[in-house]
This record gives C-alpha cells, structure tokens and sequence, in this order.
C-alpha cells in the first residue's frame, strides 16, 4: 500500500539527513525492519528477497546520484 512507500521515503530523508540525530533514527529503523521482517520469515537471508527490501534498496540507492555530500553519505 502507500502507506509502506510513505515510510519508506520518510526513512530514506531521515539517512540522508545533515542531522546526525536523524540519521541515527533513520538508521534505527532501517534495523528494526530488517530485523522485524527477518523474524516473520525465519532468517535474514529469505527476508532480504522480499520486494520491501528492493524498494528500500533503490531508494537509498538514489540518494547516491544527490548533489548534497550528506545525501550520498546516506546512500
């Protein structure tokens, strides 16, 4: 739904963030999903196939191609 999107982008601004805070949160996150996620499939390894993770994935990837240095860094 969009709702996953809506967190998905919210996150991907909190680790590209100038703010060490926010990035720090951004990242608590990113593990609290991976890690919540791993634990509804049974391992890390099978949860990394999920279509959530190819979304994060480009997200952040895209963050990469910013012109900001702290917008790569969260990438």
């Amino acid at each position: 739904t969009m709702d996953v999107y809506v967190l998905i982008d919210a996150i991907t601004r909190c680790v590209s963030s100038e703010e060490k805070e926010l990035c720090k949160t951004g990242e608590l996150a990113l593990g609290t999903i991976v890690e919540t996620a791993a634990t509804i499939v049974g391992d890390r390894e099978k949860a990394s196939e999920l279509p959530l993770f190819e979304v994060i994935v480009d997200k952040l990837c895209g963050c990469c191609y910013e012109r900001a240095w702290f917008a790569k860094s969260g990438g």
